[in-house]
């Protein structure tokens, strides 16, 4: 054998001796899970042995977890419930250690064809400390989840009255303003509302300081209780004058552009056709008056009424 073939033989005894060694290490690493049988409501022992079998298997194909037969040395323990609740199966996983219970998830599935996928998302998600309803791959999709997402939340569309005062910057105009606003509010979602408003603040005093301004609205809502704080932030378009004293109700000095609205607020009544509200806001404008050179804003504070 000359020196080139045995520094070819030491490099190859080096790399297998490697790869067995990092398997070896990796199969030590691995957590023991113990599948205890599946208990649940479904007359059929047969598929209650068979949830247990694709847990068992689950568990297999999840990397760092492997199935032990021996329940007091395994480093976990995997208990499975399988209810059937109308035409609907819901499938409960908990793993514990010690006989103390780390954490559970589970999934409905419209029949026991889905199992093998809810099975795997399930047991994937509590060895894991995930969310089964989040952890889906493309192929993992049940058919209870196909139904809920092909509905859809029905909006519900109502009209905007607002009243209440507001404090305007950059107008020329020191007093407080009275503000009123009209539109329309779609809740599109539990957490969210859209709307579309037309909102006017003008001073009392007979001045002509004054602002307009129609946006687009989105309210987050922080629950879904019947009284619930929200943010709502806006864009849209505003005109506004300042007072000049050149000629009472009109002034030369102005402005228009976009606009821009931040604030938060309460909703109570949520549940009801007919609610209230109350926000705080403030609107400022990107574009400067003509005269002045001043971007126009408004701090204001209303009373809504939505039905």
């Amino acid at each position: 054998m000359d020196k080139k073939t045995r520094e070819r033989s030491k490099v190859k005894t080096k790399i297998i001796l490697f790869m067995f060694v990092s398997g070896f290490s990796l199969l030590a690493s691995a957590k023991t899970i113990y599948v205890l049988k599946t208990k649940g409501t479904v007359d059929s022992r047969t598929h209650l042995s068979a949830i247990t079998e694709l847990i068992e298997a689950s568990v297999e194909g999840e990397k760092g977890f492997s199935v032990t037969g021996n329940r007091w040395k395994a480093d976990f323990e995997l208990r499975s419930r399988l209810t059937q609740l109308g035409s609907k199966y819901i499938l409960t996983v908990f793993k514990s250690h010690n006989k103390k219970t780390l954490n559970s998830q589970k999934m409905t599935s419209r029949s026991l064809e889905d199992m093998d996928v809810v099975v795997a998302r399930v047991v994937r998600a509590v060895l894991r400390g995930e969310e089964a309803a989040a952890n889906s791959k493309v192929n993992e999709v049940t058919e209870e989840e196909q139904v809920k997402s092909s509905r859809r939340f029905k909006a519900h569309k109502q009209w905007v009255f607002a009243l209440g005062a507001s404090s305007a910057t950059n107008l020329n105009e020191s007093g407080s303003f009275k503000s009123f606003g009209f539109g329309r509010n779609w809740n599109i979602d539990p957490d969210y509302d859209l709307a579309f408003l037309w909102t006017t603040h003008i001073s009392p005093s007979g001045s002509a300081a004054s602002l307009v301004n129609l946006s687009i609205d989105l309210l987050y809502y922080f629950n879904k209780n019947k009284s619930a704080p929200f943010l709502v932030g806006g864009i849209g378009y505003a005109g506004a004058a300042a007072d000049d004293d050149a000629v009472l109700f009109f002034s030369d000095d102005t402005a228009g552009g976009f606009s821009a609205k931040l604030g938060g607020g309460m909703r109570f009544f949520r549940t009801s056709t007919v609610n209230l509200g109350v926000s705080l806001t403030h609107t400022m404008m990107f574009a400067d008056t003509t005269k002045s050179n001043k971007k126009p804003a408004v701090t204001s504070f209303q009373l809504q009424i939505f039905y």
